[in-house]
């Protein structure tokens, strides 16, 4: 997932569904959610407790860079993905996808 949260706003009932089967679900999370509204601290708090309880077996970030959705203010020029990967770098960002799904 891209950031803490979204292990429950996009794949929370699939995670519970395949751990009530007995599956062993990792979560990585890409960034530790700082670009959010959030408090990066609080954010973090609530991956963990939904990983409980969501019986999440680890959870582990990359630790990039979390640059938030929008390019200005106002929040009318949303980031693309084409930015995230300029701004990560491509080789890296998939050296450590690559690295966990070893």
């Amino acid at each position: 997932m891209p950031h803490p949260d979204d292990e429950s706003i996009y794949a929370g009932g699939t995670i519970a569904a395949l751990t009530a089967a007995g599956y062993k679900v990792r979560l990585t999370v890409a960034t530790d959610g700082k670009g959010g509204r959030g408090a990066v601290n609080q954010r973090m708090e609530e991956l963990y407790s939904a990983a409980g309880i969501l019986n999440i077996e680890e959870v582990e970030s990359l630790g990039l860079n979390d640059f938030g959705k929008y390019r200005n203010k106002s929040r009318t020029i949303p980031i693309t993905a084409a930015d995230t990967l300029a701004e990560w770098g491509l080789d890296k960002t998939l050296a450590l996808i690559v690295h966990q799904i070893r």
